[in-house]
């Protein structure tokens, strides 16, 4: 081997070592172990079954129709096909009008009569008369002999006769005559005209209505589209065989189109199934690393409730054992999962779920269209309103918005697709509005253990940490009360700015809360806690200073830990200064030293930096609230340079390096920063001073 080609062969080895081990394979095991689950809940529906039963032998079980099936037997196939051609020969032969030939007989009669006009004698002996119309010699005669008024009255009958004739159609020339000699009745004529009418259209007129066979094809292809085969229905509940009951030909036919009896592993359907699952669950994992990239803790947790989510679908739908008005499907706690889904992991993966769990309810469990349009619907309807509640109470409100919705989307699946009975369908919309609205009271019951097990913050945990009378919040607007009021202002900016984005707006809210927990420790020493007293930086060197303000996120980290707040709460309190530069004490020092070599890291957080949006927005969002505050009449103009400066600081300082915030996101942030701060401190009235009002209460 060359050194060229060993060189290529080399680094071939090493760009597929870099490709595995760049590869999450726990997330692949995941999604291996769940197609694995789903291939072994569908085979029960491809094993074996009842298979010891022959025909002849007595049944030694009662075998009872788990639910409604409609299947065509061999005696059904039978009496379908005799009905089928008894239907076919039943069908008319389709003819069709041809104008050709009825022009033909109105061009012939009518230079038959105009010979006649012009010359009689040479017309008599013409061939065109007594060959091509073959007329008898006594109706020649007969025509020599009338004037021109007659000849005009016999053709002026003939032509009306012929289009009456014409227009109702003649089939066979053996009908000829006796239609002319009907349409006779219809008209008072004398009989001397009758005889020679009959004999001139006799042999003028031939059967216009010529035979379609495509047209009679097509017909009988027709019939075939709409013909509805027998069948037979096989009711939920009905027993099928009872026990000692001796098995004939019929009922062990009838046990195997229902699936109740399968002789062996049918390995042609199972392995169509297989291939279809494993096409699904890659599918499933593209679109969810494309559009919402959960993690594998996310994973986990999605896979696990989705396992559970079908064996709940599996036993309503294959082992229904519900009264006949109740249907199955909508006992499916679609509400309940899909509030999980958004509430423990993302909005978006339920949706993407939805999609994926109805195609496999569709294919794979055989189950009708309705119920897979029921949990497609339901699913986005209960996505849409879910993300619109604000507190835990008001969840309640939002099941029963849910319900009501639900109920009116299998009403019109009742009604336009299935066709079910008003009373049917009022008992469905009964059944699916409480399915909602338990589903949601269980929910809110669940989340709390889910959060604990899974270790997850979802909303409803936030907004429990959003309550400001909590004993952690009231202590810090005892002790630190310039601090709580500052993280209030910090809270307003940073939820208008995520919700701008698309981030999380309530995280960012309830972080920002906390974000400054860490000045608990010695507020004293942060300056919108000083108020009217001694500054204890005056007299302090700026490296202890700094030592006092640089360890407050970490202190916030160790009593966020003490008082169990989320994990990604405790992330933002030691992210939110990152490793930012404290710059007016490193000036200070750098005075002091007369700028001899100062080292700048003494004067840096050493924290990690922000590494989610909503940590890089309350960042921004705490050094412009800081700085705002420190303006001197501040102006719209000054508050946008200091927000474009602030900004442009960070950026270059490298802060948001990890925070996934795009630039256009940072500058709709910006603008929203610009917005509430703008509002917060525009131009007041100034009022008179109290001397003033009462110099003038007085000369009033």
């Amino acid at each position: 081997m060359s050194e060229r080609n060993y060189h290529t062969e080399d680094s071939r080895i090493k760009n597929i070592f870099r490709f595995l081990a760049g590869y999450n394979l726990t997330k692949v095991a995941i999604y291996f172990f769940f197609g694995l689950f789903l291939i072994f809940l569908i085979s029960l529906l491809y094993f074996p079954r009842n298979q010891n039963l022959r025909v002849g032998m007595r049944s030694p079980v009662n075998v009872i129709s788990p639910k409604q099936f409609e299947i065509e037997t061999s005696e059904d196939e039978q009496i379908s096909q005799k009905l089928l051609k008894q239907k076919i020969e039943e069908v008319k032969k389709v003819y069709r009008r041809d104008l050709m030939i009825e022009n033909h007989t109105d061009l012939v009669l009518m230079n038959f009569f105009v010979g006649f006009k012009d010359d009689r004698k040479f017309k008599m002996v013409s061939e065109n008369i007594t060959d091509k119309l073959k007329i008898q010699p006594r109706t020649i005669n007969f025509l020599l002999k009338q004037d021109r008024d007659s000849l005009s009255f016999i053709e002026f009958i003939s032509q009306q006769l012929v289009k009456n004739i014409y227009a109702e159609g003649i089939i066979s020339t053996e009908d000829i005559k006796t239609v002319i000699m009907d349409k006779f009745k219809e008209v008072d004529l004398d009989r001397k005209y009758q005889n020679a009418i009959l004999d001139i259209l006799s042999a003028a007129i031939n059967p216009n209505m010529i035979f379609s066979e495509v047209d009679t094809l097509s017909k009988m292809e027709e019939v075939k589209r709409s013909f509805i085969p027998q069948s037979t229905i096989i009711k939920k509940g009905q027993p099928i065989v009872y026990r000692n009951d001796i098995i004939s030909p019929l009922t062990l036919e009838i046990l195997e189109k229902t699936g109740l009896y399968r002789k062996q592993m049918q390995w042609g359907k199972f392995l169509t199934v297989v291939l279809s699952i494993v096409f699904l669950v890659i599918v499933l994992e593209s679109r969810m690393t494309y559009y919402v990239g959960p993690s594998n803790k996310q994973l986990f947790l999605m896979f696990s409730l989705e396992s559970v989510y079908f064996l709940i679908i599996y036993a309503l739908l294959l082992y229904d054992r519900f009264p006949e008005y109740l249907a199955g499907a909508y006992l499916i706690p679609v509400v309940y999962f899909t509030f999980l889904f958004s509430f423990l992991i993302y909005e978006k993966l339920s949706l993407h779920l939805s999609q994926f769990n109805a195609i496999l309810v569709l294919l794979l469990f055989n189950a009708n269209p309705q119920a897979a349009l029921y949990i497609l619907i339901t699913t986005m309807v209960t996505n849409i309103f879910i993300k619109y509640f604000k507190k835990r109470r008001d969840l309640p409100l939002v099941g029963v918005i849910i319900g009501v919705l639900a109920a009116f989307i299998v009403m019109i699946i009742e009604l336009n697709v299935s066709h079910s009975p008003y009373k049917i369908v009022l008992i469905h919309m009964i059944q699916v509005f409480f399915n909602s609205v338990i589903s949601i009271i269980l929910a809110i019951g669940t989340v709390p253990y889910l959060e604990e097990i899974f270790d997850i913050t979802t909303d409803l945990k936030l907004l429990d940490y959003g309550d400001l009378n909590n004993q952690l919040m009231r202590h810090m607007l005892s002790e630190a009360p310039g601090t709580y009021y500052h993280s209030l202002m910090v809270s307003n900016l940073a939820e208008a700015a995520a919700e701008e984005i698309g981030a999380n707006s309530i995280l960012a809210r309830v972080a920002a809360y906390y974000h400054d927990i860490g000045k608990l420790k010695k507020p004293e020493y942060f300056i919108e806690n000083i108020s009217h007293g001694i500054n204890p930086h005056d007299a302090a060197m700026p490296t202890l200073s700094a030592l006092k303000i640089l360890g407050h996120p970490r202190d916030g980290l160790e009593i966020a830990k003490k008082n169990k707040l989320p994990r990604e709460i405790q992330n933002i309190i030691v992210e939110h200064h990152g490793t930012g530069l404290l710059v007016y004490f490193y000036h200070k020092m750098l005075k002091i030293t007369m700028n001899d070599v100062v080292d700048e890291s003494q004067f840096r957080y050493d924290c990690p930096k922000p590494s989610s949006k909503e940590s890089g927005i309350i960042m921004l969002a705490d050094s412009v609230e800081a700085a705002v505050r420190t303006l001197d009449k501040p102006s719209p103009a000054k508050i946008m340079a200091l927000i474009d400066k602030i900004v442009k600081d960070k950026l270059e300082d490298g802060q948001l390096d990890c925070s996934n915030l795009s630039l256009s996101d940072i500058e709709r942030v910006k603008l929203v920063f610009f917005n509430v701060t703008a509002s917060q401190y525009h131009a007041r009235i100034k009022y008179p001073e109290a001397k003033e009002k009462a110099s003038d209460e007085k000369g009033s």
